[in-house]
């Protein structure tokens, strides 16, 4: 007769808890997501193309089983929907008809997806939920989708509940918010209930322990998973308070490793922009990093920077390379952009480095490189292995570890020379705030002829690109600040020294980088704030590089290390001395480059000074709000009535023929594409099922009627109960299917044949009507638990 009834009732546990356990991770998916990416009119509406990205996938999936048992026939079908939802979602104004790729498709995707990769590997959240964020986020809950269709129909439990755990841990490790009890309670509400399905199912009699006999011992695999879950969820619940104090806000733990080959063991370090750039920064340990001699012509070491990554692109939180691309280092191409080097005065740096602590795939140089040598000390790298980025970065994709070196020439800008230059305005005197400062005996520099032959890149306007919904403002903010100003350099000197020198600003790590404390326009004007106008290198660059871009310059984010400290080693041989540059984790920063026509990016540091590794300022040795025209220091303050009150009956003209409808893509036909198929597709297909069934009742096979029985009894909630015969069944509640429930019995337990007739089908449907209203057969009918397969 088949399994007894505690086996039914495991494998109905099994089914509804993974079941709930699956929807439960789904729902803290988006509820997580909710964390990690922006909400607001202006953005696309996430949680919507997500919900119904799964809807879809789970409904494509159940219907491709229904129309082929081929697995083949099943994944190449859902892969060729799955590509068409992920153009829909990337690039969808390059599509034909909304589904046909064009010429254009390609292209735009690759853009897209090398915007998407960005924000995923170096994004801080909350971020802009991009089309390429979006498709991804989209193409990987379409499979969660369809595997829980999966597992619901017969495949295994993991498939319900694994795929949506996974990614709501990911998802947990991304977010950087405190999660509290909430969060943590139904997390392991979740995990506690994926044990406990994954617990109950199994294969018949499979991995039982069994008597002398050969027989199966019994079971109580229900209480045990579930006894075995509880303690899983308080473990878990226990672990992460206690373990949370010693995780950093993002979501990994600082570590250390190395043996050094100079001297003692040091400190191993890895660096993103800015995650690892803040964790060296909180936790410091003077951990030598890597550490160079220099060609004997190198200006001082006490003034060299050491550059690691040009960030070129902010998404409103924070500042990122805009392209991902790496090209192979040939020594017959510049590395980088030669329209970008900049023109002023330069000298060509020789350095040869020796990597100590540090694991990273950007390679630290000082100044943009010229050439990379070849050489046969142990230890040395290949030329041939480094690639360079668009920015002018040398890459090392193995990643740099203790025991590599390499030597390199490097161009580095020393505006320091060019002072006088770039001080200099367009009549060929001082401006205004140098020239006042040079009366007062404060600025020592004469007027100089920026270089003749000087050439303006023609992408320079992306340097100038702010997010379209930064606040107002931030450029009323950048206005007031650099209020008298005349020349770029007198702007970008003013803002250096408001955020370096005024005092308005505190150098501390001691912050956070949560939700609120990310908003620029908080952090510089809300004194409720939780960093207001406190923070580290990365605030103050991002912050001033936001600034010059709302003034119309070119702006940009530089990381990499402050100019190293010198150590004497001597040759205990020959006894002959060779400075050293030792750069360590404390020396980690990041800053900003300004573009200044002429002569081209030009270095300004906005940190306020926090110690011996925060250096004197490079470009200005003097306070430039001191020696403002006397007539700009009344002007209003933005900052004092930053948020007028709104007149309510006030509203904003648009201009003639201005269109305020959504240009996007809507996204609701989605969901109604999905509560379509949802509502129309079970009572079709049943529709389908009960003409193959009736087809095979005139042949003779009365189980047909039966199993139409069962089904349309499934939907209705009623069902047959397992401890009746079909005859005991019959006889209970009608007799109409006494001629069915012999002819069954007969067949399936008496070996009778051709027992069905067409009459039997009929006794089926009129059964139903007499014992059911019609709303119950309605419900029924979009019911689709009888199409799902059971064991």
């Amino acid at each position: 007769m088949g399994r007894g009834l505690d086996e039914r009732y495991e494998d109905i546990m099994e089914r509804r808890v993974g079941r709930l356990a699956g929807l439960l991770g789904f729902v803290l998916v988006i509820g997580r997501l909710g964390r990690l990416l922006l909400s607001g009119d202006d953005l696309p509406q996430w949680r919507l193309i997500l919900v119904a990205s799964a809807v879809l996938g789970a409904v494509v999936w159940w219907l491709l089983q229904q129309v082929s048992t081929s697995p083949w026939i099943r994944i190449g079908g859902f892969t060729v929907a799955g590509v068409i939802l992920f153009l829909r979602v990337a690039v969808p104004k390059t599509l034909a008809a909304g589904i046909i790729p064009t010429a254009e498709t390609l292209d735009a995707l690759g853009a897209e997806m090398e915007t998407a990769f960005r924000l995923i590997r170096s994004g801080v959240p909350p971020v802009v939920p991009t089309e390429g964020v979006l498709a991804i986020l989209a193409i990987v809950v379409w499979v969660v989708g369809a595997l829980f269709v999966w597992g619901q129909t017969g495949g295994p439990v993991a498939a319900m509940v694994v795929p949506s755990m996974v990614m709501y841990l990911q998802f947990s490790v991304f977010d950087r918010q405190e999660a509290g009890w909430t969060w943590m309670v139904l997390s392991a509400a979740m995990i506690g209930m994926s044990i406990t399905a994954l617990g109950l199912e199994r294969k018949v009699d499979a991995g039982r322990a069994r008597d002398v006999e050969g027989k199966p011992k019994p079971r109580r695999s229900v209480g045990f998973s579930l006894g075995m879950a509880g303690l899983v969820a308080l473990a878990a619940i226990g672990v992460t308070n206690v373990a949370s104090s010693a995780v950093s806000e993002y979501g990994n733990y600082p570590w250390r490793s190395g043996d050094g080959r100079f001297g003692d063991a040091s400190g191993g370090g890895s660096y993103d922009p800015f995650v690892g750039l803040r964790q060296r920064l909180v936790n410091p340990t003077g951990a030598v990093l890597f550490r160079a001699t220099l060609g004997e012509n190198s200006p001082p070491a006490s003034e060299l920077f050491w550059r690691m990554e040009v960030l070129d692109e902010f998404d409103g939180t924070q500042w990122g390379p805009s392209s991902s691309r790496l090209d192979q280092y040939d020594s017959n191409r510049p590395v980088g952009d030669p329209d970008h080097d900049y023109q002023g005065t330069s000298t060509e740096v020789l350095q040869r480095v020796f990597v100590d602590g540090l694991t990273e795939d950007l390679v630290p140089t000082i100044g943009v490189v010229n050439e990379v040598f070849a050489y046969e000390d142990e230890g040395a790298i290949d030329p041939q292995a480094f690639t360079v980025t668009p920015g002018g970065a040398l890459v090392y994709q193995p990643r740099l570890t203790s025991g590599d070196q390499y030597q390199v020439t490097g161009q580095y800008a020393l505006h320091t020379v060019d002072i006088g230059a770039l001080a200099t305005g367009s009549d060929g005197e001082l401006s205004p705030i140098f020239s006042a400062a040079a009366e007062a005996g404060k600025f020592t520099a004469t007027p100089q002829a920026a270089p003749a032959d000087f050439a303006r890149p023609n992408d320079l306007d992306r340097f100038r690109e702010l997010p379209r919904d930064t606040p107002a403002a931030i450029r009323g903010i950048a206005a007031f600040r650099t209020n008298g100003a005349t020349t770029d350099y007198e702007r970008a000197t003013l803002l250096q020294a408001w955020f370096r020198e005024s005092g308005d600003f505190e150098y501390s790590t001691n912050v956070t980088t949560g939700n609120s404390a990310l908003v620029l326009e908080d952090w510089l004007t809300d004194t409720t704030s939780q960093n207001y106008r406190t923070g580290y290198c990365e605030q103050f660059a991002t912050s001033m590089a936001v600034l010059g871009r709302a003034l119309d310059i070119p702006s940009r984010v530089v990381w990499g290390f402050t100019p190293g400290s010198i150590e004497i080693q001597i040759d205990p041989e020959t006894g002959k001395e060779t400075k050293v540059v030792e750069v360590k984790d404390l020396n980690a920063h990041a800053w900003v480059e300004m573009w200044m026509d002429g002569f081209g990016w030009v270095q300004f540091d906005p940190t306020p000074r926090g110690g011996e590794y925060q250096p004197e300022s490079i470009t200005v040795a003097f306070d430039p709000t001191e020696f403002l025209p006397e007539d700009e220091t009344g002007a209003l303050d933005p900052l004092a009535d930053i948020r007028p009150p709104i007149d309510p009956g006030a509203f904003v003209d648009l201009p003639p023929g201005f269109n305020t409808s959504s240009t996007g893509p809507r996204w609701w036909l989605l969901t109604l594409i999905a509560v379509a198929l949802l509502v129309f597709v079970p009572p079709l297909t049943k529709r389908q099922r009960r003409q193959r069934r009736l087809k095979r009742l005139r042949q003779g096979d009365i189980t047909a009627a039966w199993d139409e029985l069962v089904d349309r009894l499934v939907d209705l909630g009623d069902g047959v109960p397992a401890e009746l015969t079909p005859l005991e069944y019959a006889n209970k509640t009608d007799l109409a299917l006494i001629s069915l429930a012999a002819g069954y019995s007969a067949t399936v337990y008496g070996g009778y044949q051709n027992r069905g007739e067409e009459s039997h089908m009929y006794a089926v449907d009129g059964f139903v009507d007499a014992n059911f209203d019609g709303f119950d057969r309605a419900k029924a009918a979009i019911n689709p638990r009888s199409l799902i397969k059971r064991n």
